[in-house]
C-alpha cells in the first residue's frame, strides 16, 4: 500500500506540471547508464517551447505533427497546445516513458494525441500522411557504439545515403525524416551538433544546402549538463518550400547573433558561417587559429576513478612506475606567476600489457572487472578495455576547458598526458618558435581572453565552457602573428 503522504505528493506534482514532473521523476529513478542505451535525454522546457513557438510564428499550421522519440511528451504537449486542430503522433520505443506520457495526458485533455509504441523508422515506412506534416522533437541520442550491430546497416540504409556509419541515432532519425519531406512539410529537431562537421553527415549537409526554396535555421543551444554527459546541441528548423530563394543561417539560441550560410561555399559553408568568415568577405587582417594549430580534447578514459589516481594511491596498490604516466588533472593560477601550473596525477599506462606479467597489475584489472569497469561503453569498445595507449594525448599546449574569469593556457614542457576535462593544442608543422610565442602571449592577453570567452558557452552560475572546434575558429589579427601587435595584446591579469 502506498503511504498517503507519498500519494499526496505525487498527485500534487503531476497536477502542477505533469509532463515536466514525470520527466524529472524518470531521470531520477532510472540510472544514467541505462538511459544511455535508449538515448533518453529530456529537452529543457524553455528550449522545447522556444523551438515550437519560433516555427508556429512563421508558418501555416501543420495537419499532422510527429514527435520523434517522444519520451514523456514535452513536444507533444506543446504541439497540441499550439496547433489545436493537428493530429499529434507521439512515437517512442520505450513503453515506460510512453506510459508516463499517458499519465500526464490524463491530467489534460488532448483528444488529438496518439501514443505510438514502436520503432520510429518502422512507423515512417507504414504511416500514410494526411496533409502537411511537421517532424518535431528530440530524437534519441544513442551513440553508434551502443546501437545493436545487427541494426546498424539497416539504419544507414533507411537514411537513403544522407547519413553514413558511425552516426548517432539522432542523426540517423534526422536523415530518415528529411528524405520523407514533401513540399508542404517542415521539420524542427534538436540534436547533438556533431553532424555539422562529421564525415558521416557530409551528404546530409549537402542535401540541406541544396534546399534553396526552404528557409533553414540552425540555432546553437548552450551546452546541456546531465548527470554523466554534456551535450553541445543545435536546433534545426527546416521550413516548407516557398517561392524564391530562401536563407540558410546559423544563429545563437536567442538569435541576437546570426550568420548567413553561403550555400555556394560548398562543404566549407557551415564552418565559414560559424567563424563569421567566407572566401569573399574575410578580412585580410585576420586569420583563424586552426591555420596554425590543431585543438583536441584530452583522453576520455570512460572511468577516470579507475584509470587516474594520485601517485600515493598507485603506490598503495603497489603499481610500478613503469605502468603509470604523469597527467595534468587541471590547471590553476599561482599568485606572482604568469603561467598556470598543473595539478599532477598519474594515468594507468598498460600499452602492450599481457596479463600475467605483473601480479599487482593483474589484481587491479580483476578489481576493475569485478566492479564492471570493463562493461562501460568506452572501455568495452577497446580491444583490451584497460589499454588506453592509442588514446593518449600529450599536446604542445594545454588549455583549460572551463573558466569563470580567465582560461588557463600552459606550455606542456613536461609532455603531460591530459584527460577530457582539458584541451590540447598541437602546433602544425613548420610553425616557428617566435610565432608560437606570439600566439600564446595573445591567448593569455585581454584580447585573447575576450576571444575565448566569446566562443564559449554558458554552463550556469557564471561558468564558461569551450569546445575544440570553436577555439580553432578564433580569429587572430595578423599583426599578432607578425609580432607587431600593440599594447592590447599585453598579459591580462
Amino acid at each position: 500500500m502506498v503511504p498517503p503522504v507519498v500519494l499526496d505528493m505525487f498527485e500534487t506534482m503531476v497536477a502542477v506540471d505533469p509532463t515536466a514532473s514525470l520527466a524529472y521523476l524518470y531521470s531520477r529513478v532510472v540510472a544514467a547508464e541505462y538511459r544511455r542505451f535508449l538515448g533518453t535525454f529530456f529537452t529543457p522546457r524553455e528550449y522545447a517551447e522556444s523551438m515550437v513557438e519560433h516555427y508556429a510564428n512563421q508558418y501555416d499550421d501543420p495537419k499532422v505533427v510527429v514527435d520523434v522519440g517522444a519520451g514523456v511528451g514535452s513536444f507533444s504537449e506543446l504541439a497540441a497546445r499550439y496547433w489545436k486542430t493537428a493530429e499529434v503522433f507521439s512515437v517512442d520505443v520505450n513503453p515506460f516513458t510512453l506510459g508516463l506520457q499517458a499519465v500526464a495526458m490524463s491530467q489534460r485533455c488532448r483528444l488529438k494525441t496518439r501514443l505510438v509504441l514502436g520503432d520510429y523508422r518502422d512507423w515512417l515506412k507504414q504511416n500514410c500522411k494526411a496533409g502537411p506534416t511537421l517532424y518535431l522533437g528530440n530524437p534519441p541520442y544513442t551513440r553508434w557504439q551502443l546501437i545493436a550491430k545487427q541494426n546498424r546497416q539497416q539504419l544507414v540504409a533507411d537514411a537513403l545515403g544522407l547519413v553514413g556509419p558511425l552516426a548517432n541515432l539522432s542523426t540517423l532519425f534526422f536523415g530518415m525524416s528529411l528524405v520523407k519531406l514533401t513540399q508542404d512539410d517542415g521539420l524542427v529537431m534538436i540534436l547533438p551538433s556533431n553532424w555539422m562537421h562529421a564525415r558521416y553527415a557530409r551528404e546530409l549537409r549537402a542535401w540541406l544546402r541544396k534546399q534553396v526554396n526552404r528557409k533553414i535555421v540552425l540555432r546553437r543551444a548552450d551546452s546541456w549538463r546531465f548527470d554523466d554527459a554534456m551535450v553541445d546541441a543545435v536546433s534545426v528548423e527546416v521550413g516548407p518550400q516557398c517561392r524564391g530563394l530562401q536563407q540558410m543561417a546559423i544563429s545563437s539560441w536567442k538569435m541576437d547573433r546570426c550568420f548567413a550560410v553561403q550555400r555556394q561555399d560548398g562543404e566549407k559553408a557551415i564552418r565559414f558561417a560559424e567563424s563569421g568568415d567566407s572566401p569573399d568577405t574575410s578580412s585580410r587582417s585576420e586569420v583563424l587559429l586552426e591555420q596554425y594549430a590543431r585543438i583536441v580534447r584530452g583522453t576520455a578514459t570512460g572511468a577516470n576513478r579507475f584509470f587516474i589516481r594520485a601517485p600515493e594511491q598507485w603506490r598503495d596498490f603497489e603499481i610500478d612506475e613503469a605502468y603509470r604516466t604523469p597527467l595534468a588533472r587541471r590547471l590553476r593560477a599561482i599568485e606572482g606567476r604568469e603561467e598556470s601550473v598543473p595539478d599532477i596525477a598519474e594515468l594507468l599506462c598498460l600499452e602492450m600489457y599481457k596479463q600475467g606479467e605483473n601480479k599487482n597489475v593483474d589484481l587491479l584489472i580483476a578489481m576493475g572487472e569485478r566492479d564492471g569497469v570493463d562493461r562501460g561503453y568506452l572501455c568495452s569498445s577497446r580491444p583490451k578495455w584497460y589499454d588506453l595507449s592509442n588514446e593518449f594525448r600529450r599536446p604542445d599546449v594545454i588549455i583549460s576547458t572551463f573558466a569563470r574569469e580567465r582560461f588557463h593556457v600552459m606550455v606542456n614542457v613536461d609532455k603531460l598526458a591530459i584527460s577530457n576535462n582539458l584541451f590540447g593544442l598541437y602546433w602544425k608543422e613548420g610553425i616557428c618558435e617566435s610565432l608560437k610565442e606570439s600566439i600564446l602571449c595573445w591567448l593569455r592577453s585581454c584580447d585573447g581572453q575576450d576571444a575565448l570567452r566569446r566562443c564559449s558557452s554558458e554552463e550556469g552560475c557564471g561558468l564558461l565552457r569551450l569546445s575544440p572546434r570553436r577555439v580553432g575558429l578564433i580569429r587572430i589579427n595578423r599583426a599578432v602573428c607578425c609580432g607587431t601587435a600593440g599594447s592590447s595584446s599585453k598579459e591580462c591579469s
